[in-house]
């Protein structure tokens, strides 16, 4: 038999690598920076809903501490407002975390409008967050690694909620699933390392807090969380660059 003659055996294609992680990270800068005062103005819009809980503060604060009221019905009043007033801060928040979303997948469209047009996610993203929280949570509880598993395949679940209007927790999980698929070590690694990255900066944040009083750290508190909230869209931008990137290679 003629070796020369044998049939010959077809290459297989090399899977495409992942963003690497300078190129993500300098990439990610850019895009924060370049959305940065969409972000903050969403932000704001979402602080709104803060109001009606100060509302009912200032109410009891009145009521209680400057009258010195002490009626049932006044504690169940009160109680009743301010439960309601969590929730409605609830709702603006959720609502600009959706926004914030949109203005990555809508660049040049308004923040007003796109603040709008987070209603209409609302509740498919409340549910697919909860949801998918409370899993990937009793997964921890029964054994660490299955949690960390979900936790990465599951990473996109919300953004998909938005990107690619994936509204069951059936829908957001398969797809989410299928980018992760072949890259879990690419993207846990990713995760890790913007996750060390914020660890890191926490950490340094913290070291003041041995010189200040409590007054004073409750002040500085109140100064890093600040901090956080204007930095937390740099973290979306990396999750949504990665998000594209990954449907990217999967399209190819």
């Amino acid at each position: 038999m003629n070796e020369n003659n044998s049939v010959p055996v077809p290459a297989v294609a090399a899977k495409p690598e992942l963003i690497s992680f300078d190129a993500l990270l300098s990439a990610s800068w850019k895009g924060y920076k370049r959305n940065f005062v969409n972000f903050l103005e969403m932000y704001l819009r979402g602080l709104v809903g803060l109001l009606p809980l100060l509302a009912v503060g200032i109410l009891a604060a009145i009521l209680f501490l400057w009258l010195n009221l002490d009626q049932f019905g006044l504690y169940i009043l009160i109680g009743i407002l301010g439960v309601a007033a969590i929730l409605w801060s609830i709702y603006y928040g959720v609502r600009a975390k959706i926004g914030s979303i949109l203005i990555l997948k809508t660049e040049g469209v308004s923040v007003k409008e796109n603040f709008e047009k987070s209603k209409s996610f609302f509740w498919a993203y409340l549910v697919v967050s909860v949801a998918t929280s409370i899993l990937i949570f009793l997964a921890f509880l029964l054994l660490i690694v299955p949690g960390i598993i979900l936790a990465v395949f599951w990473a996109f679940v919300t953004i998909l909620v938005v990107l690619e209007d994936k509204k069951s927790v059936g829908e957001a999980i398969k797809r989410s699933k299928e980018l992760v698929k072949g890259y879990w070590w690419a993207v846990f690694g990713r995760f890790l390392f913007i996750g060390l990255i914020a660890f890191l900066i926490s950490m340094v944040l913290s070291i003041p807090l041995s010189f200040f009083d409590d007054s004073g750290k409750q002040v500085f508190s109140a100064v890093t969380n600040v901090f956080w909230a204007l930095v937390s869209p740099f973290f979306l931008v990396y999750s949504y660059l990665l998000y594209k990137d990954l449907d990217a290679k999967k399209k190819a």
